[in-house]
C-alpha cells in the first residue's frame, strides 16, 4: 500500500507487515539479515509485525514444565495465511491452523482473520489500525492474540505506567543499566546485545485496560518512533496469560518487550491481549489496536509522545 511518501510491504509469510517506508529510506521494522534462508527452510523469524498466540508455555514449549525445547509451530507461523481482499488502503488475511498444547494435551484448531488498514497519514506520520480475529474450538487452556512488533536498535522502550508500577522479569532479572522506573514511565533499553524480557502488569497501567508501549530511537540525523495503543487489553492478574519462565508463580504482563542477543540484533514490543471468550463450542476473539510510525526531530518526538503517552516528561536510555 501507498500512502502521500509511505509505503507500506506486507507478505502472506506470516501475515505480516514486512516494511514501513518513508521516501525509500530505511525500514521503520525489523527485518532478518537473513530473511531468503528463513523463508527457504518455512521458519518464522523474518522480522516484521507479526500475530501469535498466548500463552506461550503451552504452545512453544515441547516440555512446558520446565520451560525447555522451545520451538515456533510453523502451523501458526508463518502458516499458509492468504490475502481475502485488498484495495488501496486495506488488507485482509486469512488462515487456518492447529496447535498442540503441550500442558493439557490438547489440539486447538481455529481460523484467524487479519485486518490491516490505513487510518491516517500525514507528512511525518503513518497510522495502521489492525483488527486480529480469532475463533477456534474449546480446550482446558485459556487463550488470547498476541501482537509482537520487531524493532531495529538501538533505542528506548517508553510505557507509561502508575507511580508505583513494579516491572515483571520475564527471563531473569534485569541488569540496572538496562530499565528505570521514573515519572510515570518504565524504560527499557533495546540494543540487541543481551536477552532479556520486560512484563508490566494491567493493574499498573495508567488507565485501565487501555495498553501503550512505544519505542524512540536515532537514525541518522532524524529519530524515529513506533507507538502501539489498544483499549483491548487485559485488567487483572486473572486475564493475563503469558506466564514468565523466571517466576512462573509470579505476576504476569499484558505490556511486554523483548531484547535479543548479538546473533540477530533486534528487540520486539508486544501487546498480549485479553481472553478469548466462550460462545457456544467456540472461542472467540476480536481484537484491535493502533500502531503509528513518525519520524522527526528528537524534541517534535518527545512532545508528540507527551501527548500521546500522558507523561509530563520523557526519559530515555
Amino acid at each position: 500500500l501507498e500512502k502521500n511518501d509511505f509505503k507500506i510491504l506486507f507478505t502472506e509469510y506470516g501475515a505480516r507487515v514486512l516494511g514501513v517506508f518513508k521516501n525509500n529510506e530505511t525500514n521503520f521494522l525489523w527485518v532478518s539479515p537473513n530473511i531468503e534462508d528463513v523463508m527457504k527452510g518455512g521458519e518464522w523469524n523474518i522480522g516484521g509485525l507479526r500475530i501469535w498466540i498466548s500463552p506461550e508455555r503451552n504452545f512453544y514449549y515441547k516440555d512446558p514444565i520446565n520451560f525447555r525445547e522451545w520451538f515456533c509451530p510453523k502451523e501458526l507461523d508463518p502458516n499458509d495465511f492468504k490475502i481475502f481482499e485488498k484495495n488501496y488502503n486495506k488488507v485482509v488475511f486469512t488462515g487456518s491452523f492447529k496447535l498442540h498444547d503441550y500442558i493439557n494435551g490438547e489440539d486447538l484448531r481455529g481460523l484467524i482473520k487479519r485486518e490491516i488498514k490505513i487510518i491516517s497519514c500525514r507528512e511525518n506520520m503513518i497510522k495502521l489500525s489492525i483488527i486480529d480475529s480469532m475463533i477456534t474450538n474449546i480446550i482446558k487452556t485459556n487463550i488470547n492474540l498476541w501482537s509482537l512488533t520487531q524493532v531495529n536498535p538501538e533505542g528506548s522502550v517508553i510505557i507509561p505506567v502508575t507511580e508505583k508500577a513494579e516491572p515483571i522479569y520475564y527471563f531473569g532479572p534485569i541488569p540496572n543499566e538496562r530499565i528505570r522506573v521514573i515519572d510515570n514511565q518504565i524504560i527499557f533499553k533495546i540494543d540487541g546485545k543481551y536477552i532479556c524480557k520486560l512484563g508490566v502488569r494491567p493493574e499498573d497501567f495508567l488507565h485501565k485496560g487501555i495498553a501503550r508501549i512505544c519505542y524512540l530511537h536515532r537514525v541518522g540525523d532524524k529519530w524515529r518512533y513506533i507507538l502501539k495503543e489498544t483499549f483491548d487489553a487485559p485488567v487483572s492478574q486473572e486475564e493475563c496469560l503469558d506466564i514468565p519462565k523466571y517466576m512462573p508463580e509470579g505476576f504476569r504482563g499484558a505490556i511486554q518487550s523483548y531484547n535479543s542477543d548479538t546473533s540477530l540484533s533486534f528487540g520486539e514490543i508486544e501487546l498480549q491481549f485479553h481472553p478469548a471468550i466462550p460462545i457456544g463450542d467456540n472461542s472467540i476473539s476480536v481484537v484491535k489496536y493502533t500502531i503509528e510510525f513518525f519520524e522527526g526531530g528528537l524534541e517534535e518526538c518527545i512532545n508528540n509522545l507527551k501527548l500521546r503517552l500522558g507523561l509530563k516528561n520523557i526519559h530515555l536510555l
